[in-house]
């Protein structure tokens, strides 16, 4: 059964769940495949009502993560924009997401929206036994490519079988600490094996942190792999 409110109430967990809504939504072959276009009135309602709800969110959670500059003012100001959107994202996936047809797990699960059940869950898909390999290729100053394989494999041998994507946490700091995987702030999710970072113009001298899991086409998620760091040139 899914649960009434399916939004996390966490912070950090919404901005996940947020950010990737968004990059579907941006992307429009995604939008005319499940038939929510700009042409049709659901289509009209998301670039009219919901899209224009993420900026002053997205403006206020950035204000707000900061922990040494976090105020009272900008916490009511992430609530308030943060209520605004989950008010929208609920009909938004209750009435264009939940029952429409056209929608596959892939989407809900690149969305992070519940996953469906069907017959066809009976056959198990168990989660990855073991977490992926990272290579890290630095492509320019403060840009970097991951690629995220099978261990022992090549780095260009892609997701391990059975597998939707990889689940990337990753965080900066000014300074090198001892880092472990709940410390690591941000989240994403990559239905590739592989995820571009670029800190261009910006965050030069800082430490990259960075750990990675498999997710497979469930949604059950593999264990991390070990936290690695680099420091952007």
């Amino acid at each position: 059964m899914i649960r009434a409110d399916w939004l996390p109430k966490a912070h950090r967990a919404f901005r996940s769940v947020a950010e990737r809504i968004l990059a579907f939504l941006h992307v429009k072959a995604n939008r005319e495949r499940v038939g929510i276009g700009e042409n049709t009135p659901q289509g009209e309602w998301i670039d009219k009502e919901l899209l224009p709800l993420f900026p002053p969110y997205m403006d206020a959670y950035d204000a707000w993560e900061d922990r040494a500059e976090r105020t009272m003012l900008k916490t009511l100001a992430l609530r308030l924009t943060e209520t605004d959107l989950k008010k929208n994202l609920r009909p938004f996936y209750t009435g264009m997401i939940k029952g429409n047809p056209l929608v596959t797990n892939v989407d809900l699960e690149i969305m992070g929206l519940p996953l469906r059940r069907s017959s066809a869950d009976r056959s198990p898909v168990h989660k990855a036994d073991e977490s992926p390999e990272i290579h890290v290729e630095l492509l320019a100053p403060g840009r970097f490519r991951l690629y995220f394989h099978r261990a022992g494999a090549g780095i260009y041998s892609g997701k391990l079988k059975g597998q939707l994507g990889v689940e990337v946490a990753w965080m900066v700091l000014k300074a090198p600490r001892e880092v472990f995987v709940e410390d690591l702030e941000k989240l994403l999710f990559e239905p590739s094996s592989i995820v571009k970072f670029d800190f261009m113009g910006k965050n030069s001298g800082e430490r990259f942190y960075f750990a990675a899991r498999w997710v497979n086409t469930r949604g059950k998620r593999g264990s991390w792999s070990d936290v690695r760091s680099i420091t952007i040139p």
